[in-house]
């Protein structure tokens, strides 16, 4: 294996700190920077973005209704994106052995032993007179 390749599959998106799974980057959008930047006070505008960091690396929800108005408006229209994102990246990291030892050890022990697949289940029959179920 070339270390290109090497390097490649030892990528990941976090680090261990006293043995607690941290991650270390994030995805900032555009739009976070536009929303954020229409906050007047910079103070305001300082305390939004460490938020959408603390809320991205580590899954530090803040309450909003502590928040300065300006502050509190731009993380409630973050906040669906910041969640899914944080939520993702933790499945990953919860799936990640099966990725560095080549997927789900379960599929793998399927097709080593010839199985066939699982069989998909029957639709459902047909309606007399067809069309579509009523309302």
């Amino acid at each position: 294996m070339s270390n290109s390749n090497k390097a490649k599959k030892e990528k990941k998106s976090y680090s261990i700190k006293n043995g607690v799974v941290v991650r270390d980057n994030f995805c900032f959008y555009r739009s976070f920077y536009e929303t954020i930047e229409e906050i007047p006070q910079p103070e305001e505008r300082a305390m939004a973005y460490k938020l959408v960091c603390e809320y991205s690396l580590n899954g530090t929800a803040p309450d909003l209704g502590s928040l300065p108005f300006g502050v509190r408006m731009a993380m409630r229209a973050f906040d669906y994106i910041l969640s899914e994102s944080y939520s993702n990246w933790r499945n990953g990291v919860k799936g990640a052995p099966f990725g560095v030892l080549g997927g789900n050890p379960n599929l793998k022990a399927n097709e080593s032993r010839g199985d066939p697949p699982p069989a998909r289940p029957p639709p459902p029959p047909a309606r007399a007179g067809g069309g579509s179920p009523p309302c």
